[in-house]
């Protein structure tokens, strides 16, 4: 991976976590999700208008796959973000999301890693054993609901980081496959929230809408950077380091969120931040 692609995934990362704190933060999450998805709606629908190329039609199958995907992961997002504090959930969403795609990439028979590439999956497990395990938790079940639906998150995570990875290359243009992706799986939910949620939507228009454009750009421009890094790249090796997002996540949500920064929380989200670094620099 050179160095253009290694550190726009790392401003991918910062993205992302940026909008997760956000959506996590907001008091109703499933109106602030919806007005996100507007959001990015609008910035696709603007690609494809002036910017974006038709991708090709090999690319077809990857981009109904993925949007099939990404409806069970903002759901899970939701949920995850419902039970489970943002500080918890994201670690375990992000870190869970390397290992999964490491065994996707070896059942298909590609992406597979040296030996040392491994030795850095389970350096991300450590990591993550540690945060379902850590102190604040100490009086509460381990494998809660919070936990389930966090897990739940990173196999969808990594689910379509499997399609997206094998479709952008087949489509012969990044920001093309994008743009169809996300107006196609961008365009539901707020017709949900609509239909379900409609007098919550109006009164919260104005307290909602700086957060909005600020969570909607981050997610569209961070999940841009990735599909563009697929295609110069491998799957474990962006995925891997996307995932650098926990440390991120980790300062957001104690410093920010002011949910506790303990030492063993940091601890914990710095190991798997550097397992998924080693990943991505095994070779």
């Amino acid at each position: 991976m050179d160095s253009v692609v290694l550190f726009a995934v790392l401003g991918a990362a910062l993205l992302h976590a940026t909008w997760n704190a956000l959506l996590k933060s907001a008091g109703d999450r499933m109106v602030a999700m919806a007005f996100q998805d507007i959001v990015m709606f609008c910035i696709s629908l603007f690609l494809i208008i002036f910017i974006a190329p038709t991708p090709d039609i090999q690319a077809l199958p990857y981009i109904v796959m993925s949007v099939g995907v990404l409806v069970f992961y903002r759901v899970f997002l939701l949920k995850a973000y419902r039970y489970g504090d943002f500080g918890r959930s994201y670690p375990i969403a992000r870190g869970s999301a390397p290992l999964l795609v490491a065994i996707a990439g070896i059942a298909i028979g590609d992406d597979v890693l040296p030996l040392h590439g491994y030795g850095a999956i389970l350096l991300i497990s450590i990591g993550i054993i540690g945060l379902i395990f850590s102190k604040r938790y100490a009086g509460d079940k381990k494998i809660d609901r919070g936990f389930l639906y966090a897990l739940a998150c990173g196999c969808m995570i990594a689910s379509y980081s499997v399609i997206d990875s094998r479709g952008v290359r087949l489509a012969d243009t990044a920001i093309g496959y994008y743009a169809y992706l996300s107006i196609v799986s961008c365009c539901w939910f707020p017709a949900y929230t609509v239909a379900t949620r409609r007098r919550a939507l109006i009164p919260m228009v104005r307290p909602l809408i700086g957060r909005a454009l600020i969570a909607g750009n981050s997610s569209a421009f961070g999940y841009l950077i990735i599909i563009w890094a697929y295609s110069q790249s491998s799957a474990v090796q962006v995925v891997a380091l996307r995932e650098t997002s926990v440390i991120f996540g980790a300062v957001i949500g104690a410093y920010i969120l002011k949910e506790g920064l303990g030492p063993r929380r940091i601890t914990c989200s710095v190991l798997v931040a550097a397992g998924v670094i080693f990943l991505q620099l095994y070779q």
